[in-house]
Order: C-alpha cells, then sequence, then structure tokens
C-alpha cells in the first residue's frame, strides 16, 4: 500500500492564526489548563518549575493564603510579626501569614499553631474565598463552617465545574479561584448592634474590584496583517475587539485574529494592555484549496477528508472572507482556489463565521541580503521590502515558529502573500525530501511510498519536473507541496581511502578515509562486503586488486555504503569515464579527467577556477566537493581539507587533478587535487582588518612572539598574537614595480614586512592566536594609486585585474543597478574606458576609508556619482572598495 501525504497540514501562522498555547507542560489537555494560565497570566500562581505546575499536588495552607492575597493585590504589602509559633521569619509566607490573619480571612488551627506547610481541606480553601467575596454575613446566617459557607459557594456559582474532595490540590484551586474572580463582591453597607446589611457590587467583579482588571468579550477584528472588518489594519502589537484597541502585551493575542475571545486587561496611561486572552468557544479548520470540493457553495462548505470521503460545514449568512489580509466581497467561486490555503472560524454550534484565504506564490531561493532588505529567487525575480513591509509582515517558517531573512538558505521555498504592492505574509519552508522518483500519476508523485502533490509554481514553470527514475532533491513548499528540484546534489557517499589493516584472529578489516564531512574516519567492514557489486569476504577486500593493484593498498577516491551499525557493507572504485560519453556515465562511478601539474607545464595547458569554469570546459557548481589532499600518503591528517566553490578564491590554481562524476552539463560532483599542504586563509573568513604596526607581545603561553595591532571593521582596536610559523601569504601581484613592493609576486612574505594601512584577511587558532594572513590590499599599492589620482592622471598605472588569489579592479564609480556596482574601468591597452560589473547581492561590502585607515560595512548603494575607486575581489562574497574621498 502506498501512503499519501495529507495536504491539510496544520500551519496556523499562515493565516495569522495560533491555538492558545499552556502556562505549563503538565496542564495541557487537562481540565486546569485555561484556569492555570489565566492565573499565572495575573500573577496570582506560581509554577513549581518554569514548566511545571505540578496540579496533583497538595496545596498546602501557606500557598492558599499567598493566593488569596494575590486576588485582593495585597501580596507582600504586609509587614511580618510572631503571630503562630510555627510560622517564623524564616517561613517564606511569614508576612502574608500575618497579613491574613489581621484581615480574618485565616484563623490558626489552635491559638499557637497555623500549620503552614499542611494541606487545606477543599472546606478550609472554599471559606477563604467566599470570606474574599464578602459573603461572610450571608455564610454564617446560612449555617456558619462549613455548611454554610459552602452553601454560599454554590449560590454564587464558586464551585461551578469543580470537583469535590476531602483535601484540594493545586489545580482544583485553580478552578476555584477563576471562577472567583467573575463573581459580584458583597460589601458591608451598615453594621449596628442589631442590624448588618450588605450590598452586591453588580457592576464589579473580584477581578475588577481589587486588581483593576477588566473583561471584555466579542470578535477580534484586526491585527497588524488581517482585517475582518473594512478599514486599515492596526499597527503591530495591537489587536481591535470591535471600536476597541488593545495593546497585546506579552500574550499571542494578534494569534486570535476573527475569533472570539474573552479578554482580561488593564488601563495603563490610557492604554489598554491585554493579560490573558482566551477562545470563547468555537473552533478552527485549516484545509488547502484542493481539498475544497465543487460543491461548495456559499451555505455550505464540502471539502475530502483524508479517507476519501466528504465531511460539510455550514457558512452562516453574514461570514466575512478575508483575502490576504484584507476584508473582501465574496462568492462561492472564491473558496476553490487551488493555490490557496483557507482557515474557516467556527463560532459555537459549528457555524463557519470568519474566512481567512491565504494565497501565496511560491518563489524558491537563490539568496537573501538581510540589510538591504531583498531576497533573490532562482527564476532572476527578487523580492524587496519596504521598512514598513519589514515590520509588519508574518515572516514565519511553516511549523509557526518566527524567521529571519538571515536564515534564507538556497533551495528553501518562501510563499509569499501579497495584496497590491503590500507584502503582508511570508512562510519559509526548509522541508527537503530527497530520494527517487517511483511513479507519477494525477494524485502526485511517489517518493519513498510518500506521494507529493506538485505546487502550482513547478507546474508552471518551465524548470526541471520530477519524473520516474530521477534521483533528486525535492524541496517542499508550506503546503507539503514540491516547489523546486535540485538535480545538482552529490548522491553518493565518496570519501578518500587512505589506508586499511586487517586484524585479530578473526580477520577484522578496518578501513581509514577521509569523508566528505571533513573528517578522517576509520570505519569496520562488515563480514560480507560487496566490492564493485562482487560479494566477497571482507578478509578478502584489502587483497583484491581494485583495492591493492600492485600488492600495495592505492589511496583513492571510493563510494561507500554503511549499515546501521556503521559497518561499510559496499565499496565502489572508479571506472575509466574518459572515452565514455555523459549517458554511458550516469550509471556508474567514473573517473573522467586527470591532468598532473608536470603535465600542465609541458603542455602549457592552464587548469584553475575562473568564474566557475575549469579548464574553460567542466564547471563547478554548488554541488561540487573538492578533495585536497596532501601529495605524501605519509603526510598528517590535518593537510586533508573538503573544500566547496564557496572556498576557492579567483583564478586558483590546482595542483594534480581528478575529476569524477561529471554530468551532461560538464557539471564535475568531486574534484580530487594533490598539493603541498600550506595553512592558507579560507576566502570565505569573516575576519578583517586594517594593519596599525607589528610589534613583539607574550602570546598564552609566556612566550615572546610577534604580534599585530589591528583595526577591525566595527572601528576598535585588537592585538592579535601570532602562531609559530606564520608567514603572510601574497595573494596577488599589486604592481609591477618591485621596488615598491617586493613582495609583489604570489608567495609569502614575513610578518615583519607588514606595513601601516595593508588591508588583511586572517584565520585563528583555539586560543585566538593566528595561523595564517593573507594580504588583501597592500598599502604601498594603494598610495600609487592616490598619488597618480592627486596628480591628476587618468587612471592608476596598471591595474592588475586577474592576478592569482584575488581581482583587483582600479575604475569611476557610475551607478548602482539591482545586482551591484557598474564601474567604468581603464583600459589596460588604452584607448575607451569599458563598463565593469561588480555584484555584491551574495555577501559583504567594506569600505576602506585611507584617510581614517578604517574598513566598515556597507550598504552597496552608498557610493557617489563619478567616485573614483578601486575593487578587490576576495571571492564570490566578499568586495573590498576603496573610495578616495
Amino acid at each position: 500500500m502506498k501512503k499519501f501525504l495529507a495536504i491539510i497540514l496544520i500551519i496556523l501562522m499562515m493565516a495569522g492564526l495560533l491555538m492558545p498555547v499552556s502556562a505549563f507542560e503538565d496542564t495541557t489537555g487537562t481540565p486546569y489548563e485555561d484556569a492555570v494560565k489565566l492565573l499565572y497570566d495575573l500573577g496570582i500562581v506560581d509554577g513549581k518549575s518554569n514548566t511545571s505546575y505540578a496540579p496533583e499536588d497538595s496545596l498546602t495552607r501557606a500557598e492558599m493564603v499567598t493566593y488569596a492575597l494575590r486576588i485582593l493585590g495585597m501580596d507582600g504589602l504586609g509587614v511580618g510579626r510572631q503571630v503562630f509559633d510555627d510560622v517564623t521569619e524564616e517561613h517564606w509566607a511569614y508576612a502574608n501569614i500575618t497579613s491574613a490573619y489581621d484581615l480574618g480571612l485565616v484563623v490558626g488551627v489552635d491559638e499557637k499553631t497555623f500549620q503552614p506547610d499542611a494541606p487545606v481541606t477543599f472546606a478550609q480553601a472554599v471559606k477563604i474565598l467566599v470570606n474574599i467575596l464578602g459573603y461572610t454575613l450571608q455564610a454564617e446566617a446560612a449555617g456558619g463552617y462549613p455548611s454554610g459557607y459552602l452553601s454560599m459557594a454554590r449560590h454564587t456559582d464558586l464551585l461551578k465545574g469543580v470537583p469535590r474532595s476531602e483535601d484540594i490540590n493545586r489545580g482544583t484551586m485553580a478552578l476555584l479561584a477563576a471562577n472567583a474572580l467573575d463573581i459580584h463582591p458583597s460589601t458591608l453597607a451598615s453594621y449596628g448592634d442589631n442590624d448588618a446589611r450588605v450590598t452586591i457590587l453588580e457592576n464589579e467583579t473580584i477581578l475588577s474590584y481589587y486588581l483593576g482588571v477588566d473583561t471584555y468579550k466579542g470578535r477580534i477584528t484586526a491585527n497588524s496583517t488581517d482585517t475582518v472588518a473594512s478599514g486599515a489594519r492596526i499597527d503591530a502589537g495591537e489587536i481591535a475587539l470591535g471600536d476597541m484597541v488593545f495593546s497585546v502585551g506579552n500574550t499571542d493575542a494578534e494569534s486570535f485574529i476573527g475569533q472570539k475571545v474573552i479578554i482580561r486587561a488593564k488601563e495603563e496611561n490610557g492604554i489598554l494592555e491585554i493579560l490573558n486572552i482566551t477562545a470563547d468557544g468555537g473552533s478552527i479548520l485549516e484545509v488547502s484549496g484542493d481539498s475544497i470540493l465543487d460543491s461548495t457553495t456559499s451555505s455550505s462548505l464540502v471539502i475530502e477528508n483524508e479517507s476519501g470521503k466528504k465531511d460539510v460545514y455550514s457558512i452562516a449568512n453574514n461570514a466575512v472572507l478575508v483575502y490576504n489580509g484584507v476584508y473582501k466581497t465574496w462568492t462561492a467561486a472564491d473558496l476553490l482556489s487551488d493555490s490557496s490555503m483557507y482557515t474557516f472560524v467556527m463560532d459555537r454550534g459549528g457555524e463557519i463565521s470568519v474566512i481567512f484565504q491565504n494565497q501565496y506564490v511560491n518563489h524558491v531561493v537563490k539568496s537573501a541580503s538581510e540589510e538591504l532588505k531583498k531576497v533573490y529567487f532562482k527564476d532572476g525575480s527578487s523580492l524587496s521590502l519596504s521598512e514598513n513591509d519589514w515590520g509588519k509582515m508574518r515572516f514565519t517558517k511553516s511549523d509557526g515558529s518566527s524567521a529571519s531573512v538571515s536564515e534564507l538558505a538556497e533551495w528553501d521555498v518562501l510563499s509569499v502573500a501579497q495584496n497590491g504592492a503590500s507584502v503582508l505574509k511570508a512562510v519559509v519552508s526548509s522541508t527537503r525530501v530527497e530520494g527517487t522518483v517511483s511513479e507519477t500519476s494525477n494524485k502526485g508523485v511517489t517518493i519513498d511510498e510518500i506521494t507529493y502533490k506538485i505546487a502550482t509554481n513547478l507546474s508552471e514553470s518551465a524548470d526541471v519536473k520530477p519524473e520516474v527514475g530521477q534521483k533528486a532533491i525535492y524541496s517542499l513548499d508550506a503546503y507539503g507541496k514540491i516547489a523546486a528540484v535540485n538535480t545538482d546534489t552529490v548522491s553518493d557517499n565518496y570519501g578518500i581511502l587512505v589506508a586499511g589493516e586487517k586484524k585479530g584472529l578473526e580477520s577484522t578489516v578496518r578501513m581509514k578515509l577521509f569523508t566528505l564531512e571533513g573528517k578522517m574516519q576509520v570505519f569496520m567492514l562488515a563480514d560480507k562486503v560487496k566490492l564493485n557489486g562482487v560479494p566477497m569476504n571482507a578478509a578478502d577486500v584489502l587483497n583484491n586488486t581494485a583495492i591493492s593493484p600492485a600488492g600495495t593498498m592505492l589511496r583513492q577516491l571510493v563510494t561507500y555504503e554503511t549499515n546501521t551499525e556503521g559497518k561499510i557493507f559496499e565499496i565502489y572504485t572508479s571506472i575509466d569515464g574518459t572515452a565514455m560519453d555523459w549517458e554511458a556515465r550516469q550509471s556508474v562511478f567514473s573517473k573522467d579527467f586527470y591532468i598532473s601539474e608536470a603535465q600542465k607545464a609541458s603542455a602549457g595547458r592552464y587548469i584553475g577556477y575562473n568564474s566557475s569554469a575549469l579548464a574553460s570546459r567542466y564547471q563547478i557548481a554548488d554541488k561540487t566537493r573538492i578533495f585536497t589532499i596532501p601529495q605524501s600518503k605519509n603526510a598528517d591528517d590535518k593537510e586533508y581539507v573538503v573544500l566547496t566553490k564557496r572556498d576557492i578564491v579567483h583564478n586558483q590554481e590546482f595542483g594534480n587533478v581528478t575529476l569524477y562524476d561529471i554530468d551532461k552539463n560538464n557539471i564535475i560532483s568531486v574534484l580530487v587535487q594533490e598539493k603541498e599542504y600550506v595553512k592558507t586563509v579560507s576566502p570565505t573568513s569573516e575576519n578583517f582588518a586594517v594593519v596599525d604596526c607589528v610589534m613583539e607581545m607574550l602570546d598564552t603561553e609566556g612566550n615572546v612572539s610577534p604580534g599585530l595591532l589591528v583595526v577591525l571593521p566595527s572601528g576598535k582596536e585588537k592585538t592579535l598574537a601570532i602562531a609559530e610559523e606564520t608567514n603572510v601569504e601574497i595573494s596577488a601581484k599589486c604592481i609591477t614595480d618591485t621596488s615598491v613592493d617586493p613582495y609583489g609576486n604570489k608567495g609569502t612574505m614575513p610578518i615583519s614586512a607588514l606595513e601601516q594601512g595593508d588591508i588583511v584577511q586572517y584565520e585563528t587558532d583555539y586560543l585566538g592566536r593566528v595561523t595564517a594572513i593573507a594580504v588583501r590590499l597592500r598599502a604601498k599599492y594603494r598610495y600609487e594609486i592616490e598619488k597618480a589620482i592627486y596628480n591628476g592622471e587618468d587612471r592608476a598605472p596598471d591595474p592588475n585585474y586577474n592576478y592569482y588569489g584575488t581581482q583587483y579592479l582600479y575604475g569611476t564609480m557610475n551607478r548602482t543597478v539591482e545586482d551591484g556596482l557598474i564601474v567604468y574601468a581603464p583600459n589596460k591597452r588604452g584607448g575607451t574606458p569599458y563598463e565593469r560589473l561588480f555584484s555584491t547581492i551574495k555577501g559583504k561590502t567594506l569600505l576602506y576609508e585611507g584617510k581614517k585607515g578604517t574598513i566598515k560595512a556597507i550598504d552597496y548603494t552608498d557610493y557617489v556619482k563619478d567616485e573614483k575607486i578601486a575593487l578587490v575581489r576576495i571571492n564570490t562574497d566578499t568586495l573590498i572598495v576603496v573610495a578616495y574621498r
């Protein structure tokens, strides 16, 4: 039987709705839940911990006294004095017990004893609450303690819905106290020797009379993103109940939009702040539009449930519909949009009174910039959010939790609801399904026995569609539908086989692999193993010619599978794919290209990273994994590194290179390069600074070592300790004049050669010591540019656009565009300058201000037309701009 993934998802934040959350985990779903939450929100009760209320625990006499005083707003107001021998000032409720005794709310078990930690009986708790309500005279007249007090409690509805027992637990006390809050208090009007009269305050409740908290009932008609009636939405952090506007305070009141509620609020400085909110009956139904059947009318909703049967719900005559946050007139046709998510609010009796239709448009994320308040999508479009939109819209994850733009990742699906140009809500789904399509039908696409529907954005686009036999990663939208297909994935478990051994009498075989996760890991082999599809004993694997072709184990890239015990049970070595076409290579693990450093030199061939291309033919994509391994087989484990496209600087050269599993688009799955290990700075390092001076300092172990005083992008100075044997990498030729820069060629230089004004990028170890430094812009090169400008020259000498490791460009700022900066760059060969686009959307842009000697992160639009600038491209994500202001 195929499992069918239900499309009816409870994603309440998509409609701005949430069910109430219990104050404590152990009251959720219990009869005490609402009462405990109300009392907790009002500050009347405490939990035993942050997550536990302990409703079944006995209620002590000291706890009951404290809760009674909190209902009266008198907790902690009294001064303790010794009334009972067993209540000393060391007891936590010392002052409260004194206050309650002086008010006549409690008495001791005898003249000298109170027993503060003894359990309260049901009758005792009722008596204290009746006294608080002001019905003491009536209770005494009805028979006194306990019968008269119990009679008065029934008369005032204090016992409504409360179970009876001899002793009372904390949960039952909450039910009693919650009932007491809504009862009208009774006060003594006159009193004489033979005359006692009381007055019931019909316009007050215990809650309003003592705590100043009023109760309001009605339907929430507006929050910051939705309005159930015609009219403008209100500010974030507010809700409207009819004509009244409330501050939501610390509650989730905005999520009750469209529902009938009971609100407890207190007025402070003319503002009504909500302390507690609960639904006043009713329920919520969430369905996707493709579950609503055509037989639906404006008075009757018909949906297909998970079992394939029909469910019918009544719609009120005056029901309102809110489309993407805005009230609108509607017909039954509005309920039949397959691309919409519907939330139906049902009042008591089950009749639908409010309908939220949220029509989301799916976009597959490419990248995002929180600084620019902009999200870029795979189809080339983008979403710009104004300050107003940014503050008001609900940007959430599909589980209802809040999200930020910085959390967006490539291949996430952003479902956006807009009304005109205004973005109201956006839900991000990071859910991925990896597997092979086994079946397609009108019901959807089946992957690993689960069937998924296709999202409208994918079905109507020219993007890759799911097809039988396709192995990929599928991005799901917030409805659980497939919205994107990512075939650029590394589906095999690649690893570098480094060593192997057979030990023990049972011939246990172990293999040491360097994995895709960048870890050196030792695996046991299962007793029975498949090597290149051939079953064999584990003991025979190391002697096989595929593993040890000349009697010695070959260090090579392999693919492998492990069982639930973590043992390898299947392992493949590559086959020669150099003579195979792309179609023949799709079903095998193939070695498709190899060239050594010697071949490069003798053949004059260049292999390097340049605009994602290798040897101008093969493509390095986001999916490509790059194993950098040492040329020596006996090298240290730390010399093995896994890189991605982001880690490669512009025009980086490789050592001995082998390419594996190149697909039909010439995209490389795995690249293995052998090269000498040199500790270098990762191009994606966040550590940038401007050198102030080189110094000597004591390191963390008390030894004298070189150090650097630098200025960080934040403007703060910092002293950096330098680890032993740290050299400075020169990642680009700065200018041709070696008298100006003797370290102009790629290579390294000593720490002492760093000069004030050099812009560097660095890596540190776990002790905070610098282990690698790269100069990204030498001060002497910058001075030469400035000198040329100050002398009125049209261009700086030899701008050197594309040298190893870093890309330089000098020119004149022309304009900003959506993707970055347009610069008029001088022609190296003379002649007319040409336009050059420097993209800035993916990563950070740093501005270097020479006169101040500082760098700082900036918005790429912060430039002036015709300004002279120099640009230094560190990698695909980082750009340093030198502005000559």
